[in-house]
C-alpha cells in the first residue's frame, strides 16, 4: 500500500495474533494515513465517477504544488498491472485430496484468497494472467475462479475472452473484485 484512509483510526490493537500496532507498521514503512474520513461518500464518489488517483495529505496550503504532484502519477484508466503482478509459473495451493478443483486466473490473487478457499475444501491450480482456457481447462477443474487484483479492467482482453469461453461453456465461474470487473466486461456490462 501507498497510504491508508480510514473512518476511524486505532492506537490499540487486540488481536491475539498481533505482534506489532498498526501504527506501528505504517511509521516503520514510511506509510501515510489520515482518519475521520467519511469513507462510504468516498466510496461512493469512485463508484460514480471511476477509479482515481489521489494525493493523502494534512498540508492545503498549497494546492497547485499538490496537483503538480498528482499531474506525474499515471492514470488509472487503461493501467495494465496484472502482467506485473501475476505468477510467471502455474502453482497448486490446498489439499490435492480436496473435494473440489478450482483453477484460479491470477491478476493479481493474494495468499489469503487462497487460505479461505482451501479451508473450504478446495485444491486450487493458479495460473498466470495470459492463461488460455484451454490450458486451464486441460486440468479438469470442477471450476473457475479469476482474482482481485490491481488496475483497470478494461485492457485484460485475454482474460475477458477466457470469461467470455467459460460463460459460453455454461461451466462454474466466479471472480472478486477486478475478476468480478472482468467478468462484467465480458458480458458487455460496463466497469465505470
Amino acid at each position: 500500500i501507498a497510504g491508508l484512509i480510514c473512518r476511524n483510526f486505532s492506537y490499540e490493537y487486540s488481536r491475539v495474533a498481533a505482534d506489532d500496532s498498526l501504527e506501528s507498521f505504517l511509521e516503520n514503512n514510511n506509510l501515510f494515513a489520515i482518519s475521520d474520513v467519511d469513507t462510504r461518500a468516498l466510496v461512493s464518489h469512485i463508484r460514480d465517477n471511476g477509479a482515481m488517483n489521489a494525493v493523502i495529505t494534512t498540508q492545503v496550503d498549497n494546492i497547485e504544488e499538490l496537483k503538480k504532484q498528482l499531474a506525474q502519477v499515471p492514470d488509472m484508466n487503461g493501467l495494465e498491472l496484472a502482467s506485473k503482478v501475476s505468477t510467471k509459473e502455474p502453482y497448486f495451493f490446498g489439499d490435492e485430496n480436496a473435494t473440489y478443483k478450482v483453477a484460479a486466473l491470477d491478476i493479481g490473487i493474494k495468499k489469503n484468497i487462497l487460505r479461505n478457499l482451501a479451508k473450504r475444501d478446495v485444491y486450487i491450480k493458479v495460473f498466470p494472467f495470459d492463461t488460455t482456457f484451454e490450458e486451464m481447462q486441460s486440468w479438469n477443474p470442477d471450476g473457475y475462479f479469476l482474482s482481485n487484483g490491481p488496475g483497470d479492467p478494461e485492457p485484460l482482453h485475454q482474460a475477458q475472452e477466457l470469461a467470455k469461453e467459460i460463460i459460453s461453456r455454461n461451466l462454474p465461474l466466479f471472480g472478486i473484485c477486478l475478476g468480478h470487473q472482468v467478468i462484467a466486461l465480458a458480458n458487455g456490462i460496463p466497469t465505470y
